[in-house]
């Protein structure tokens, strides 16, 4: 999902059971059990991920808006769903940000669609059946999740999901997408690279920024004309 610079760690989230540090167990204390075992397995894998890196396993707090608070030279992403979750992280002084998403495999919510996807993703999905253009929508909508995770950190912006435009590649192992907006140090037009991953339980994806004084990571990737 990433270079070999980034360290990833992943796991089920019922086979994660190792203790919390404190401020982690704070940010908790009112959730739900299945809150809580996904909130264990999140932080479980940063942990992990922060040795795999070479450092300190540390408490990873959560903001007031309840990002990740990374140790100092760090950048770093969480995502999870109900049964799997997935950390990555690198030193800040390779990359400006990273963000990685995981969603259950299946269609977007029809009703979801027009408000995840804008004019050229939907019209990319006219010559699709309806269930392929669903199955399209949530690839897209796991995709701009990690576009967000891997900006927000760094802009403080709330992009809205249709200030991103998604452009996958006919392989659909990686993707490009580029900002309709300013953000922050992140100007309009700003290409974010990342990669791709579908199987049939999951939608993997994973966002990456190295130079803000680079204009855009590379070419264009075409987008898929089918699911």
């Amino acid at each position: 999902m990433f270079d070999a610079d980034v360290a990833v760690a992943a796991a089920l989230v019922d086979m994660c059971d190792q203790p919390l540090f404190p401020v982690e167990r704070a940010a908790i204390a009112n959730a739900c059990p299945s809150r809580i075992a996904e909130f264990r397995a999140g932080r479980q894998c940063a942990h992990l991920a922060l040795e795999r890196l070479g450092l300190t396993a540390t408490a990873i707090a959560a903001s007031s808006a309840r990002a990740p608070c990374w140790p100092a030279g760090v950048v770093g992403s969480i995502s999870h769903t109900d049964e799997f979750a997935i950390s990555a992280v690198a030193r800040s002084q390779s990359y400006a940000g990273v963000g990685v998403d995981v969603e259950a495999a299946g269609e977007l919510d029809a009703s979801l669609v027009d408000l995840i996807c804008g004019p050229v993703e939907r019209a990319g999905m006219r010559m699709m059946s309806p269930g392929q253009a669903r199955l399209q929508a949530k690839t897209i909508f796991s995709i701009k999740e990690s576009v967000f995770k891997c900006q927000f950190p760094l802009t403080g912006v709330w992009l809205e999901f249709t200030d991103i435009e998604v452009a996958i590649a006919f392989d659909r192992t990686s993707f490009e997408a580029v900002l309709l907006r300013d953000a922050g140090p992140l100007r309009r037009g700003r290409i974010v690279c990342g990669r791709l991953r579908e199987t049939e339980d999951y939608v993997l994806s994973s966002a990456w920024l190295r130079d803000l004084n680079m204009p855009c990571c590379g070419r264009r990737a075409q987008q898929a004309s089918a699911a």
